[in-house]
């Protein structure tokens, strides 16, 4: 539910709370992820790759935030994961949550067929 000045949970202040909760909730779970990327890296990388060594915690967040760059590009979250694959460049189709919208399907009869079966022009 979005909060709106009129909204009774915005005037006792509840919409910055549950903000912060995310915030916080989000910080946490970068955190907690760095942490398990560092102590993977440093686990497993040295003893597999002789020529690499153990990293930090800030390398860790930086290694996370740079396999976000290359693999997920800048899109922020339910950006369209299609593009460039025909279905969201095509006119009149965007992307919806992620997913292209496409057309409804067609059918494989022409005109005359339909005619002849006693479907209208649209079946």
């Amino acid at each position: 539910m979005a909060c709106h000045h009129s909204h009774p949970d915005h005037q006792r202040g509840r919409c910055g709370g549950r903000f912060l909760k995310f915030a916080i909730l989000g910080v946490a779970g970068v955190a907690a992820f760095g942490a398990v990327v560092q102590s993977l890296w440093n686990s497993l990388v040295p003893s597999i790759f002789p020529g690499l060594h153990e990293i930090g915690y800030l390398q860790a967040l930086g290694l996370l935030l740079l396999s976000r760059l290359l693999v997920g590009g800048l899109r922020g979250p339910g950006g369209c994961r299609h593009r460039g694959h025909g279905c969201c460049s095509q006119e009149g189709q965007g992307c919806h949550g992620g997913r292209c919208a496409k057309p409804a399907p067609t059918s494989p009869l022409s005109d005359s067929e339909r005619q002849q079966l006693g479907a209208g022009p649209n079946a």
